[in-house]
């Protein structure tokens, strides 16, 4: 007996993502894509959404190749979302969610409330799984010795100085960021992948994600 299956993309819109070279909002937008447009040639449901501001901007599901043309419209379009709100966004499109299926977050994940929307989604009856997008310069930072960090989102800011020892410690708490997020999917049955925003679309498709 064949199983109607809903393959739901959601992918993060904030301002954090709006950022590095390559940007990392465009990164996801052509991994959504990519995805979207593998679930429609298996015609499968498809049903795609960008999440910020608390809240999620969602395609009406679709089915077929012929939506292609629909999708890459609305992935392609202007985001004015600015903060995550990651908690209260994933919590929303869970609480509507129609159709079983894989569920394919991809975002930076830079949200206080990361865990708890994970939580929100993998409890949605869908199999959870992340794309965990760096830009290159964060996956490998250069911090002058004197340096201000602002906050995309909020501009906050705060003074550091930067030495081998600042990097040592991020790398180290980079990796134990991404191993927490990692176990937390596994464990739910899902697939956890860190990429940089410069990673080739086709080794994503074809390496990465096989």
């Amino acid at each position: 007996e064949e199983e109607d299956v809903t393959v739901h993309i959601l992918v993060d819109a904030s301002r954090s993502m709006d950022f590095g070279d390559p940007n990392k909002l465009d990164f996801a937008r052509r991994a959504a894509g990519a995805l979207g447009y593998i679930g429609l040639a298996g015609m499968d449901r498809l049903s795609v959404a960008f999440m910020g501001d608390g809240r999620t901007t969602a395609l009406r599901p679709m089915r077929g190749k012929h939506r292609a043309f629909d999708l890459f419209t609305f992935l392609s379009a202007p985001r004015t979302e600015r903060h995550t709100g990651l908690a209260a966004a994933a919590r929303e499109y869970a609480s509507r969610l129609r159709g079983i299926g894989p569920l394919v977050l991809i975002g930076d994940l830079m949200d206080p409330g990361y865990l708890d929307a994970l939580r929100d989604l993998a409890g949605a009856r869908c199999q959870l799984s992340v794309i965990h997008v760096f830009a290159p310069e964060e996956l490998d930072p250069v911090v002058p010795p004197d340096a201000r960090l602002v906050d995309q989102e909020t501009d906050g800011g705060i003074e550091v100085t930067g030495d081998d020892d600042l990097v040592d410690r991020y790398r180290t708490r980079l990796t134990e960021w991404q191993d927490e997020i990692a176990t937390f999917v596994s464990r739910r049955g899902g697939a956890y992948v860190a990429v940089g925003s410069d990673l080739d679309l086709a080794d994503l498709l074809f390496d990465v994600l096989r």
